[in-house]
């Protein structure tokens, strides 16, 4: 498996088995709800992109499939590419369920409803023309063939109607059999719905309300609600109650849980072999004390906790450590200042600059991230991860702190000098330039900045190239 590819291998026999955010109890919570509601609803599971939100899902399909339900898993966000929506998601049923016997009707009534929606096309052109144009094209239409039109569309309306009810009910036939075979309700999971184009989202979500909703089908959604949210409002204007919007097509909306990312670290740890990495390390220089692989995930860990990085976030980040570590695989790799300044760089690109050229104050980059972060000041002073504002120091050669510093140090009385924050911040920042088990004298202090820089802005180009 490339390190780019993200998707979690679902195990056919246990959909848990690679479960490292344990979502096997939400699955089989979630699915004791379809009996609640007489097995017809639509549920939308509502978590932030990179979340791990698509995976939750597909370990639910499984399960689902093993106990003996019937399901469909449609990706709009591989099918937005169609003009109608409503197309795609039924050849999507028609391939699942694969029993002419079952779905012949349907997918015949599905033609005319398809061929109906197919043919309002015209009628938006006509529109977005006007909108965009001012010019109505309607008016170069004589009042007779106005007529006509308006008489065709009545008789239209009429069989385009006609057509919908009987596409619903032939599905429901569908839906019924099934639940008459398994005494189980069909389930549709839909995801990455926010991350089509707005229109299409839009339109699908409409079409599952209007066409597809019936008895004995349970519909899924995975949805990032503030993107899909931001989807109506471009649709229907900043003005639209996207809530009030969304509830008239949601029936229930459950938020993930949030996951636990020490465990999902360690398993990404795992996943790209970290620990391989550093027995194949090749750094021989013996008055340098190397950090081990156990002792730089530690780190690894404290960084991510403290910046609070979302799911996503942990994937990309560490995918940039990995790179680092391989690319500099004979070079000493400073992990206090390479990890914190990863993480600034990808929450505050320009705060990262700012470090890299030592523009402002210590205080000014921990009021910065406080912004971002309401924790990240206790974070910096607790005992255990103290050292990265040291090293923030030395990055900065934030001279005024460094006197600040021990200003304040000379005044602690020796009983409280042990738990004193300035004390310690002051002690590690002098350990850094001692060189804290790596050589490096004071006529080297610019060169190993300059160096952990460099190391830094290794994936610079490449995530350009992938739109971050």
């Amino acid at each position: 498996m490339g390190i780019f590819n993200n998707n979690l291998e679902i195990d056919i026999d246990n959909p848990f088995k690679n479960d490292k955010l344990h979502r096997e109890v939400e699955v089989k919570n979630l699915t004791a709800i379809f009996d609640i509601v007489d097995n017809q609803m639509v549920l939308a599971v509502n978590s932030q992109w990179g979340t791990g939100k698509t995976s939750f899902l597909k370990m639910w399909n499984q399960y689902l499939i093993n106990e003996g339900y019937k399901t469909i898993f449609f990706n709009a966000w591989e099918n937005d590419y169609v003009e109608e929506p409503f197309i795609a998601f039924v050849d999507e049923i028609r391939e699942s369920i694969n029993d002419d016997n079952k779905i012949r009707g349907f997918i015949e009534k599905a033609k005319d409803v398809g061929l109906a929606l197919v043919k309002q096309t015209p009628k938006m052109a006509s529109k977005m023309i006007r909108e965009k144009t001012g010019f109505d094209s309607e008016v170069i239409v004589s009042n007779d063939e106005l007529a006509q039109m308006v008489s065709a569309k009545i008789e239209n309306y009429k069989k385009d109607k006609n057509s919908v009810e009987k596409f619903k009910i032939e599905l429901e036939k569908v839906a019924n059999k099934q639940f008459e075979e398994s005494n189980k309700p069909f389930v549709i999971f839909v995801d990455e719905l926010d991350r089509c184009r707005p229109d299409y989202a839009i339109s699908l979500l409409e079409r599952i309300k209007h066409f597809f909703n019936g008895n004995n089908i349970i519909f899924v959604l995975g949805i990032d609600k503030e993107a899909l949210s931001n989807a109506v409002r471009v649709i229907y204007g900043e003005q639209t109650d996207t809530n009030g919007y969304l509830t008239r097509f949601i029936d229930l909306e459950y938020r993930l849980k949030e996951s636990n990312k020490e465990e999902y670290v360690k398993y990404l740890l795992s996943k790209y072999e970290f620990d391989k990495i550093f027995k194949n390390r090749n750094f021989t220089n013996t008055a340098v004390v190397e950090y081990g692989y156990n002792d730089f995930s530690k780190v690894v860990i404290q960084v991510v906790l403290g910046f609070k990085l979302s799911l996503r976030d942990i994937e990309k980040f560490v995918v940039e450590v990995y790179m680092i570590l391989k690319a500099n695989i004979n070079e000493y790799v400073y992990p206090y200042a390479l990890l914190i300044l990863c993480a600034i760089k990808r929450i505050d690109r320009k705060l990262y600059n700012k470090i890299k050229f030592s523009q402002p104050s210590i205080g000014q980059i921990i009021d910065n991230l406080e912004k971002q972060n309401e924790g990240i000041i206790e974070w910096l002073e607790d005992r255990k991860t103290c050292m990265f504002k040291a090293y923030l120091i030395w990055l900065l050669n934030d001279s005024n702190e460094i006197n600040r510093l021990k200003e304040n140090v000379e005044k602690v009385e020796e009983t409280q000098r042990n738990t004193d924050k300035d004390v310690r911040c002051l002690q590690n920042y002098e350990r850094i330039g001692n060189g804290m088990g790596y050589w490096m004298d004071n006529e080297d202090e610019k060169r190993v900045r300059e160096r952990i820089f460099v190391m830094v802005e290794l994936y610079d180009n490449f995530t350009v190239i992938k739109g971050e």
